[in-house]
């Protein structure tokens, strides 16, 4: 396979010291995310102190007393059971899209954060809470690679304009058949003259 699986305790701590210091961010671009102690009173404080300390002091309490490898290693088995279905089929219609993903990419599997993200030059973190994101998860993984292979593209983009142009790829590719569920995000324009305008090789049959 081209993605490998990966999950620590560690990265899992770092994870969540990124998503408590982007807190506003989320909250800003309405994106919901998963933090520990979801359940509880902490999380919704937080949205009303997302810099306050002891809030966070909290949610890496909630942390320790949730985590429990033996839930990450169930994920990651049904990963990689899910992926290899439609790998080959993604990587063809990339090819065929005349874009260059690289060679493998590392996909860190967390009970938290929103349902995905990217960081280049070939990492993705992807959520695994749910039985939802277990259901989606080929597709949050396309999403976030479609993201990396047209990064150097979208730069200078708005965050809106970016996920837009993501979301078309959905629409007016080749992928529309390979993931026929896929639903555009919420508060996104979708400009399919600026993608034309971005990916002119692409196929763009409505």
């Amino acid at each position: 396979m081209k993605i490998h699986f990966l999950f620590s305790k560690n990265r899992e701590k770092n994870r969540i010291n990124e998503l408590l210091g982007d807190f506003s961010l989320f909250q800003e671009y309405r994106i919901p995310i998963f933090l520990p102690g979801a359940n509880s009173a902490i999380v919704k404080k937080l949205k009303a102190s997302p810099k306050s300390k002891e809030l966070a002091k909290a949610v890496f309490t909630a942390f320790e007393n949730e985590y429990d490898q033996s839930k990450y290693l169930e994920k990651k088995f049904l990963a990689q059971k899910q992926w290899p279905r439609i790998e080959d089929r993604f990587f063809s219609i990339l090819k065929s899209l005349r874009l260059k993903p690289a060679s493998k990419f590392y996909c860190y599997l967390s009970f938290y954060g929103p349902m995905g993200q990217y960081h280049t030059p070939n990492i993705i973190d992807v959520r695994v809470n749910t039985a939802g994101d277990i259901k989606d998860l080929p597709e949050t993984i396309a999403h976030e690679i479609i993201h990396l292979v047209i990064h150097q593209k979208a730069r200078g983009l708005k965050y809106e304009e970016i996920e837009g142009l993501v979301d078309l790829f959905f629409r007016l590719t080749e992928f529309r058949n390979l993931f026929p569920d896929y639903k555009f995000q919420n508060g996104i324009k979708h400009d399919i003259k600026v993608f034309k305008k971005h990916f002119p090789l692409t196929s763009t049959k409505a």
